[in-house]
């Protein structure tokens, strides 16, 4: 019998495609760097000189004002307002000293407040391409992840009820997500400082309940990746990482008592410090009909034409059909990588949670996780959501682009 041929697998996962054989991959990711900084000036165009100012329902009600106020603040008095005398019988006013404030003083304050919606959304895309290129997938799936996430329903339909913070927390998941992942695989301190530097900026400076359930997250990816590296950190390693994981929590906490410590001992009082019940806190679920408009965004209405069991909704949810195709086809390879596991169950998760009132289990997560009794309308994870299914998007045309590599070689 002659030798048998071994068949060689060529890694095709960052070859560049014959028809830019021309440039290297090194170029093409700097043009779709470009591009994902370049996309959000083109969307908001029209809104950048300020001779127009972006409509935001919730803005146009109290946020132009209350910025407005306390830049006069800063003005005249060179610091800004403890106290707000307007809200209910008056409350404790304690986020002044975020760093888009720095704008407001700079730029008129609806130029400023557009051009965060423009850095945000820039930045929502960068970060989870960013993160994809570590798991190691080729630009091109790295690209497609990025603008399916960047352009989703979670992300861009924030600007309609003007929801700065709910949009500068999207964008902030993807950096914490990246630097927790740079840290959990580089096993350095100075990545899970940066972890946990971002995680405190992001809580003070965006949607503390958005922020709340990224940590969640976080703090179950750390989990699952010592459970995976268990064999490969060895008692000594694991003990070290966790080391490095307390260091970097007492960086957010740090970073996060400059705003909270002062109002601290009055938030039993705020609007939303106590706990209100469970109906409050489930309110604003995720009707189950409404998972419909992840194939159609027209499915429950828009705007004046919404006829779903919610009062009212100002977004969507919808993402496109060939990110929820590319996402089945990632599935499909469950038992072959990790990430896939993870962003899928993550999904999962998340829906449910979602859902809120309308599944039984949300009571289980009412009752056990800490905070969310302060909170309403779990259907604001939804983000998770979107995020992981550009992940798994991304992951699906990976293999897809893997696999039919090989066959062209074959």
């Amino acid at each position: 019998m002659g030798k048998k041929k071994s068949i060689r697998q060529p890694n095709t996962a960052n070859r560049t495609p014959k028809r830019f054989n021309l440039l290297t991959e090194s170029t093409i990711n700097k043009i779709f760097i470009y591009i994902l900084l370049i996309l959000p000036l083109i969307y908001f165009a029209s809104l950048l000189s300020g001779t127009k100012m972006m409509y935001g329902s919730d803005w146009l009600l109290a946020g132009y004002s209350t910025r407005k106020w306390v830049v006069e603040c800063f003005k005249h008095y060179l610091s800004g307002p403890m106290w707000d005398g307007a809200a209910f019988c008056g409350l404790p006013f304690g986020n002044t000293y975020t760093f888009y404030y720095l704008l407001y003083l700079i730029l008129p304050i609806h130029i400023a407040w557009t051009y965060i919606f423009v850095l945000a959304v820039a930045f929502a895309g960068l970060g989870i391409y960013l993160y994809l290129k570590e798991l190691k997938l080729s630009i091109y799936s790295c690209f497609l992840g990025a603008i399916t996430y960047m352009g989703s329903g979670a992300v861009l339909s924030m600007t309609y009820a003007g929801h700065d913070g709910k949009i500068l927390a999207t964008a902030f998941f993807p950096f914490i997500l990246l630097t927790l992942h740079k840290a959990i695989t580089r096993r350095k301190m100075i990545y899970f400082l940066f972890a946990g530097a971002i995680g405190g900026i992001a809580a003070i400076n965006s949607h503390f309940q958005l922020i709340y359930y990224a940590v969640i997250v976080c703090i179950v990816y750390l989990i699952y990746h010592l459970i995976c590296q268990r064999k490969e950190n060895g008692l000594k390693g694991t003990a070290r990482i966790l080391s490095y994981v307390a260091y970097g929590l007492l960086m957010a906490l740090g970073l996060m008592a400059i705003h909270y410590l002062p109002i601290f001992g009055t938030m039993g009082w705020g609007a939303r410090g106590g706990e209100r019940g469970y109906a409050f806190a489930s309110s604003w679920s995720m009707p189950p009909a409404e998972l419909l408009d992840l194939l159609t965004p027209h499915f429950s209405g828009l705007l004046n034409n919404y006829w779903g069991e919610n009062y009212f909704k100002l977004h969507t949810e919808y993402l496109g059909i060939l990110p929820l195709l590319l996402g089945l086809i990632g599935i499909t390879q469950y038992k072959r990588d990790k990430y896939i596991r993870f962003f899928i169950w993550l999904g999962i998760v998340t829906i449910i949670f979602a859902l809120g009132s309308y599944t039984p289990i949300y009571r289980m997560f009412y009752s056990i996780l800490p905070g969310v009794k302060k909170f309403r309308a779990p259907s604001m994870i939804f983000y998770l959501t979107s995020f992981s299914i550009s992940v798994l998007a991304a992951l699906g045309y990976n293999y897809l682009q893997t696999h039919l590599g090989q066959r062209t070689e074959d």
